[in-house]
């Protein structure tokens, strides 16, 4: 099974929410304005990503 580039780049996003999550849940690590402010942002580019129309 074969997905597109663009659907990879848009999973491909998630990695960095999942290791913060990961990392509060497994580790305890707390959650600091800069990583709120990193999800915003990354919330911000799979928005984009995902609404992008196709050329």
């Amino acid at each position: 099974m074969h997905i597109g580039a663009s659907k990879a780049s848009v999973i491909s996003t998630f990695e960095p929410i999942t290791s913060v999550l990961f990392g509060a849940l497994l580790l305890g690590k707390k959650f600091t304005l800069i990583i709120i402010i990193a999800y915003i942002l990354i919330f911000a580019g799979i928005l984009i990503l995902s609404t992008s129309k196709k050329k």
